[in-house]
């Protein structure tokens, strides 16, 4: 798989917060990915392991980006797996 195909699996995650969040896929393993701002934290972007329907199951991020980019986020998660 590469990051092409990683990036067309991306589905919106509907939310009752200010937060925007998107469901993906790599390698049958689902991930939540969501894009932070305020709450007193700065602009980030982090993903959590989740569900197929974007429900997130791990309590804390598993990776972490600055900025408010879920894609590059997401980018930079699977070159992390992929070095």
């Amino acid at each position: 798989m590469d990051i092409s195909e990683v990036l067309e699996t991306i589905k919106v995650v509907p939310t009752s917060t200010r937060l925007r969040a998107w469901v993906f896929e790599i390698d049958n393993m689902y991930y939540h990915v969501a894009e932070c701002t305020g709450y007193g934290i700065p602009d980030q972007s982090s993903i959590w392991t989740s569900s197929r329907n974007g429900k997130r199951t791990s309590k804390q991020p598993i990776f972490t980006t600055g900025g408010q980019d879920h894609k590059k986020c997401i980018t930079k998660y699977f070159e992390s797996l992929t070095d």
